[in-house]
């Protein structure tokens, strides 16, 4: 069996692979430590010869496009390190040729969660603002003292104040988990989830207009799709309390941007923390014009907290996301139906018993 991989990943795991036959990669560039990101795939045609003989592709960013697709004649499995690979894989086209498409579930639930929690604690306590004037010109004198007793009248307690989570998935569960060590009530917005299995996670299941307005701390943890994108409305942070606050570490088109930017300038809400943007800045271009809303500057450091769609990276997430590769790939050879499975379809393609057919069961 031949893989080809370019995503990140942990070594441990890319031994693992290697047992099952040759593991190869196209770019020289890729670091051994899979800390940092491979560069994306460009132009078709240059991987039309590495690509034969290629019966598995774990694949990280790529974009696999139907043209891609079409330059690998021989490959059989697509395992994504990606939680979400229908944002750079071509489904529609592997379901229509027969090659099963599997994600890396939950590989930044704890990193995203986490995340999330580090940023409302930090809106709670004005803990960036203090940290940067005692390394400023206050320092620990008499006015940084005068600053914390301000300090005390700003700051705010997590315990028993209300998480509001819209969508619980993995990252909105591992988040309510995280949220009730805290001693905080966790309430949640999700149609696709009952309320007995929100009341065995010990959460309260509401419908959105009520969570947004009763949480304290409001997070979107859904996956965006078409239909829900601005799910946090105008309407819905118009109906927040002007003590809450808002904190996206999900998707910044889940949010309608300029009726929160809006909100925050008028004192309509408390505060907020975002993690991704819409739009977010091009990496392919320098240009001013392609950055954040400038308006998003003209708020307070300690009323909005900005950091770059960093939520979902840590050190351990290599691991995780290679880990369940893995998973899905052993359990796919032993003919079992691994998590994970984007292509709903591919069973049902003409084409599965030449291409991910081959593989499924095989070790068997």
């Amino acid at each position: 069996m031949k893989f080809l991989w370019s995503g990140e990943f942990d070594p441990a795991i890319y031994e693992e692979f290697k047992k099952y036959g040759e593991v190869v990669t196209t770019f020289p560039e890729l670091p051994d430590n899979g800390n940092e990101k491979p560069p994306r795939i460009s132009d078709p045609e240059r991987f039309a010869e590495t690509m034969k003989g290629v019966d598995v592709w774990v694949a990280g960013y790529d974009d696999l496009t139907a043209e891609i697709l079409k330059n690998c004649p021989d490959l059989k499995l697509i395992v994504s390190v990606r939680d979400g690979p229908d944002e750079n894989v071509d489904i529609a086209a592997c379901e229509e040729m027969g090659i099963p498409v599997y994600g890396a579930n939950g590989r930044c639930a704890v990193s995203v969660a986490e995340m999330t929690m580090a940023l409302c604690a930090n809106l709670a306590r004005p803990i960036i603002k203090v940290s940067t004037a005692m390394r400023g010109d206050i320092k620990w004198t008499g006015a940084s003292r005068a600053l914390f007793r301000k300090m005390v009248f700003t700051s705010t307690e997590l315990y028993e104040k209300t998480m509001g989570i819209v969508g619980l998935g993995r990252n909105g569960r591992q988040l309510a988990k995280i949220a009730q060590g805290y001693g905080m009530r966790v309430i949640a917005y999700d149609p696709f989830v009952d309320k007995e299995t929100m009341e065995s996670l010990g959460v309260e299941k509401f419908e959105l207009m009520d969570l947004m307005a009763t949480a304290d701390y409001v997070c979107p943890q859904v996956r965006l799709t078409k239909d829900n994108e601005k799910i946090i409305s105008a309407e819905c942070i118009a109906a927040m309390k002007p003590t809450a606050c808002i904190v996206n570490t999900a998707r910044g088109k889940l949010i309608d941007e300029p009726a929160l930017i809006k909100a925050l300038k008028e004192g309509k809400i408390r505060g907020a923390a975002l993690d991704v943007y819409n739009p977010e800045p091009s990496p392919k271009s320098t240009s001013d014009e392609d950055g954040l809303n400038p308006e998003i500057y003209d708020i307070p450091a300690d009323r909005l907290i900005l950091t770059n769609h960093m939520a979902g990276f840590s050190q351990e997430r290599a691991h995780h996301q290679s880990e369940n590769a893995f998973k899905a790939f052993k359990s796919f050879i032993n003919g079992e139906q691994a998590p994970g499975l984007i292509t709903k379809k591919v069973f049902e393609s003409p084409n599965f018993p030449e291409r991910g057919g081959k593989l499924f069961g095989s070790a068997k």
